[in-house]
């Protein structure tokens, strides 16, 4: 039996600011309740579904709504830099307008890490209560601990805490889950959808296949992904696992027009749509190595102390993981293979796919074109805010982005097929040897992409090769796969 209605716990969150944070706080809360009952717009609306009734339906049904607030709520704007919570249309004022309306609904502002709290003369009018509501905050450091209280605040909630009978309780195992989201989207993939959610009935189909070649495929995760792909399409294998953009290659751009690359001919991949997580990493029991180079130039005797635990900053679980070298990074893909059941599906992308990726169709690896001080709205990058201070070392773009180290992944808009960071906040090492080495598994050199937060990001953010060994404060990655 599905949850009864006014029972859903809707997830009111904005994209630039808090998509990372919003999907894990949903796969978190599915774990103590039925997982119909957490409504999240990505994972909760299927295929083919009218966006804005199914949204309206979600709040309709609902007895708890989750307003997460992350650093660039308050002041996000559109693409007239107007800001978005000023106007009537903006969905978000509206979610929390239609609940703060209803006595029956349960409104948990939840605040994320240091955010602060809105004032409320910064609200419009139509939503100011809000800031008379008892927030929560949910940090990346205490990120369990913060989940239980917030578990144990909606059991105790009228229409949330009594799940309806028969629905599952806790973790659901990857296949069952796999094959329960396959059954609630097959109606809208037509007959072909519906036979295979009979072979997946009769136990006939399993989903921890390799994809190459395959058309009826569902990839589980919080959304299944079914071929043939598009580029776009997103999948997460499972709850540790990163989740992973599809992109099905058109035209052949290499080496970001500096050089021609070692892979030049490009088959459908998925690539990491943020780069790897402390979480992600450690979450596979990885040797932590010692030694790590600061980008500050510190010295010998502190480098040799430190390691991707204490990289000489400040991290948090949903910062990237730097400090890794390249032996450690293939430890991180046995242990993905083995989780999912692919035969080393992940990888590193190559240089080719990196840069496909990073230019997104646009033909240029910098989401904001040629307006330097849109910068700091898509990526962490050698700021005002990283300069402040260094007379001798002026900022390479006039505006701030809030961080002088690496930022949490995904706090800055992504390029146009979804990706985030790929420029900016950390250095991404890549499969391809680098110094004219031939391409093998133990070569000295490998080629980094993308630039760093101290960086500013000129013509040596296309590809420089670093030692294969080294281990850097401002390199971290993201994974590929085959498809």
């Amino acid at each position: 039996m599905s949850a009864k209605p006014q029972s859903r716990i809707f997830i009111s969150y904005r994209r630039e600011d808090s998509e990372h944070a919003a999907g894990r706080l949903a796969a978190d809360l599915r774990k103590d309740f039925p997982p119909q009952q957490v409504f999240l717009d990505i994972a909760s609306i299927d295929p083919g579904a009218d966006f804005v009734l199914a949204l309206k339906r979600g709040l309709a049904d609902c007895a708890a709504v989750l307003v997460v607030i992350g650093p660039r709520w308050l002041a996000a704007t559109d693409d007239k830099r107007r800001r978005r919570l000023d106007s009537p249309d903006d969905w978000v004022r509206q979610e929390i307008a239609e609940s703060l309306r209803r006595p029956d609904v349960q409104v948990v502002p939840i605040v994320l890490d240091s955010t602060a709290m809105p004032n409320a003369e910064d609200l419009p009018e139509d939503i100011r209560a809000l800031t008379r509501r008892q927030a929560l905050t949910l940090t990346s450091r205490h990120w369990s601990s913060d989940i239980a209280r917030l578990v144990e605040l909606l059991r105790r909630s009228p229409g949330v805490g009594a799940s309806a009978e028969g629905a599952p309780r806790g973790p659901v195992p990857e296949g069952a889950k796999a094959g329960r989201l396959s059954r609630v989207s097959a109606t809208h993939w037509g007959l072909f959808g519906a036979a295979l959610v009979i072979l997946v009935t009769a136990g006939l189909v399993a989903f921890r296949p390799s994809l190459i070649g395959m058309r009826t495929v569902a990839i589980p995760g919080a959304k299944p992904l079914y071929a043939p792909y598009k580029t776009g399409d997103v999948f997460q294998e499972c709850v540790d696992c990163p989740e992973m953009v599809v992109i099905v290659p058109e035209v052949v751009e290499t080496g970001g027009g500096m050089r021609k690359s070692s892979d030049p001919i490009l088959k459908p991949f998925a690539i990491g749509k943020y780069e790897v997580t402390r979480a992600q990493y450690y979450a596979a029991g990885v040797n932590i190595g010692q030694g790590c180079w600061d980008a500050a130039g510190d010295s010998r005797e502190k480098m040799r102390e430190r390691n991707s635990k204490a990289p000489g900053f400040e991290q948090t679980d949903d910062h990237p993981i730097v400090c890794v070298d390249i032996g450690e990074i293939r430890s991180y893909f046995a242990w993905l293979n083995s989780r999912t059941g692919a035969v080393r599906a992940y990888r590193l992308p190559s240089e080719a796919e990196w840069f496909h990726a990073a230019m997104a169709g646009t033909g240029d690896v910098d989401p904001w074109g040629d307006v330097g001080a849109r910068a700091c709205e898509y990526a962490n990058v050698y700021d005002s805010t990283a300069a402040a201070g260094k007379p001798d070392r002026p900022a390479a773009y006039e505006c701030s982005d809030g961080y002088v180290f690496s930022a949490p992944v995904g706090r800055f808009k992504p390029n146009a097929w979804g990706l985030h960071d790929t420029m900016g906040n950390v250095e991404e090492w890549l499969e391809d040897c680098g110094r004219g080495e031939p391409q093998s598994e133990s070569c000295n050199f490998r080629v980094v992409a993308g630039g760093h937060y101290r960086e500013a990001l000129k013509d040596s953010r296309r590809y420089l090769s670093e030692s294969s060994n080294g281990r850097k404060n401002y390199t971290g990655f993201r994974v590929a796969r085959f498809l």
